[in-house]
């Protein structure tokens, strides 16, 4: 492994242990938003997997693992999980191109305040009307 990948496995690690600690503190401080504070630590660490699936960053590269992962968090309302569908979708990575549905995640994320996702929405013309199968619950199939 070369050294540039151990570092960037480091970081990555590292920054995830700072989030989770910022997290834990958060919600030691406020304990009216503790349940909050523990779904938002649930989809940050379904992002961070996901991304590193998505990328194959210290894991098997896994395109469809990862998009499954984002869209658990998306549906918590992760605006960063949301984005990365958009960007999933607008690029071909591991799906079909599809300019609506990735406008549609652009337009949840924007609508969070992701930076980045407002600056591009409008590049990819109107959005899907009906939510993606992505943002239902999974179905329980009856035993």
């Amino acid at each position: 492994m070369s050294a540039m990948r151990m570092f960037k496995r480091g970081w990555l690690q590292r920054c995830a242990t700072f989030a989770a600690i910022a997290l834990v503190l958060a919600a030691m401080s406020y304990p009216a938003r503790a349940e909050e504070s523990e779904r938002d630590a649930e989809a940050a660490g379904l992002v961070a997997l996901a991304t590193a699936l998505e990328h194959g960053e210290g894991v098997q590269k896994d395109e469809t693992q990862a998009l499954a992962l984002y869209c658990e968090a998306a549906r918590q309302g992760d605006a960063e999980a949301q984005f990365s569908i958009g960007w999933m979708y607008a690029n071909s990575r591991g799906i079909p191109r599809n300019d609506a549905i990735a406008s549609y995640f652009f337009g949840l994320a924007a609508g969070q305040g992701h930076e980045h996702a407002q600056r591009i929405q409008h590049l990819f013309g109107p959005s899907a009307s009906d939510p993606p199968d992505c943002m239902r619950p999974p179905r329980i199939e009856a035993q």
